[in-house]
């Protein structure tokens, strides 16, 4: 991971109490003790272990030990906050093997990309990312997160220190953020594609619930209302706008999105003649990003919409004739919609152009 510290930036925050504790116990794990914990791994105050009360047919047991079961013997020490387990026979509770209980906990740094909302924690061997970190939380509270994670993973790390960095990024709006508005209220824009007539394909908006509310109910009206994107008037399509919303809880705000129905696959509809195809910036679950040209799409909305057959290899050779006879052509796109293409749908013009790429031996249905 790569960033800077700089100035504005959060201070590094410790919790000495979370550092000597795995400090004390890797020190009894490293004399063969094997430990369980007193408190859920969920809340970010246990440490990375199996939680006693998860243990099935726990009991009271006979002093010195406070718990038995089938597998073994529970004793509590108080320096730790945890329990030592005594196990019969080499054997421990079913469900413990997800724990590398042979391995000492460590207290780690974790690193807060802001940016991001992403955690990075790095050990001599490996670095774990951890997605969609509040980090708008108090340092103390965002660390129990960071553990809880770490925890809920099964992995022997405790981190008792959290430093920020400033992650080099692009941003989507380079200089002002456009707005978009209507007759009771305007929100910023993070994305939009539109074509020259300034039909509106997708939007995508973040404010007050109550203002996206009322610019979500102009687009899905169905009728030819105005709005306004950066001064100039956009009209929603006479279409279903397929939406979705995200609460954005650090910023007290809302992020919706809408993209019309023909710019999805398998939401064309019967009589409408033309389909949209859309990139957008933005990772993957995993981290990585979706390498998804325009032309590679072209196939099967077309497919979709007409009844001649159309082959997938087909797609390049496709995308440059049709743009030549002006059956596909660009939207005016911004911010997190990166690219977009209108595709006229009309059967009799690809019907001539796939005519005359086959006499020209340029495809072929084999």
């Amino acid at each position: 991971m790569t960033g800077k510290t700089i100035p504005g930036l959060h201070a590094p925050f410790e919790n000495a109490y979370f550092q000597e504790r795995a400090l004390k116990a890797a020190n009894r794990q490293k004399q063969g003790h094997i430990l369980v914990s007193s408190s859920k791994s969920d809340t970010g105050q246990g440490l990375p272990l199996p939680y006693i009360h998860d243990v099935p047919g726990l009991r009271r047991g006979s002093y010195p030990y406070d718990y038995e079961c089938e597998w073994g013997r529970f004793k509590y020490e108080y320096e730790l906050g945890s329990y030592l387990f005594t196990p019969h026979n080499g054997q421990v509770p079913p469900g413990w093997e997800r724990y590398d209980l042979q391995t000492p906990i460590q207290p780690v740094t974790a690193v807060i990309d802001r940016a991001r909302r992403l955690a990075t924690v790095k050990t001599p061997d490996r670095e774990i990312d951890l997605r969609d970190v509040p980090v708008g939380e108090s340092p103390y509270n965002l660390l129990q997160q960071v553990n809880a994670a770490l925890a809920q993973s099964c992995q022997p790390f405790v981190a008792w220190r959290l430093e920020w960095v400033s992650s080099e990024i692009k941003r989507l709006w380079p200089e002002s953020v456009p707005q978009i508005r209507n007759e009771h209220g305007s929100a910023y824009v993070t994305g939009y594609a539109h074509d020259e007539a300034g039909n509106l394909i997708y939007l995508g908006m973040v404010g007050h619930k109550t203002v996206l509310e009322s610019i979500r109910a102009t687009v899905q009206a169905r009728q030819r209302k105005k709005l306004y994107l950066q001064g100039r008037p956009v009209y929603p399509l006479a279409t279903h706008y397929s939406q979705t919303w995200q609460h954005l809880l650090d910023y007290g705000a809302y992020h919706a999105t809408l993209i019309a129905d023909p710019a999805l696959p398998g939401k064309w509809h019967p009589g409408k003649e033309v389909v949209y195809l859309l990139e957008f910036e933005g990772e993957l679950p995993d981290g990585s990003t979706p390498e998804v040209k325009p032309w590679r799409m072209l196939a099967s909305r077309l497919s979709e919409t007409l009844p001649i057959p159309i082959m997938d290899h087909w797609a390049v050779t496709l995308w440059e004739a049709g743009s030549k006879k002006e059956l596909i052509g660009e939207l005016a796109v911004s911010g997190d919609c990166s690219s977009g293409h209108w595709v006229s749908v009309t059967e009799s013009g690809w019907k001539e152009v796939v005519t005359a790429l086959v006499e020209q031996d340029e495809i072929s249905i084999r």
